[in-house]
């Protein structure tokens, strides 16, 4: 069973997302699906990974203030509108990268801002970062639609 206003949430994503050739749909986590141009978006996120990623945001763009569905929508498009940067062996040894990360015996803070910086990572957060900036109106009405329908989507289905 699907839950109600769900489909509000992915009909408002996919409708800003049409001029990038590009679909959104409510996943378990934020991901960019490239053989399917598919964003994947959580409406939950774990706290710590939430506070690290907006630490490395913040880093990187000092002067925008927005909530961490934003920063994670904007970084997964980003991964679609740079992924053609990359070479094919460069890509692979960044997915090698990302695989070695969970073996590291560092605490969760660090596996995550290695995960961050790694070039793919870090190129798709600085493509959102900047999208953002210099499209604050469209964000910005872009927000108020999906709070509407996140509250509402909360409300539909009891959820407190």
């Amino acid at each position: 069973m699907r839950l109600k206003g769900l489909e509000n949430i992915e009909n408002i994503l996919n409708n800003f997302l049409k001029e990038f050739d590009c679909e959104a749909e409510i996943g378990p986590d934020f991901a960019y699906w490239s053989a399917k141009s598919l964003i994947t978006v959580a409406l939950t996120v774990s706290e710590s990974n939430d506070r690290d990623f907006q630490e490395f945001c913040k880093k990187l763009e000092p002067n925008l203030h927005c909530d961490t569905f934003l920063l994670s929508f904007f970084h997964e498009l980003g991964h679609h509108e740079t992924i053609d940067e990359w070479e094919d062996d460069e890509y692979l040894d960044m997915v090698i990268q990302k695989e070695k990360i969970n073996k590291i015996k560092v605490s969760q803070k660090e596996k995550n801002f290695i995960y961050f910086n790694i070039p793919d990572e870090k190129r798709a957060t600085e493509w959102g970062l900047t999208y953002m900036m210099k499209h604050q109106q469209e964000v910005t009405l872009l927000w108020n639609n999906l709070q509407q329908a996140i509250l509402k989507f909360y409300e539909l289905n009891d959820i407190h």
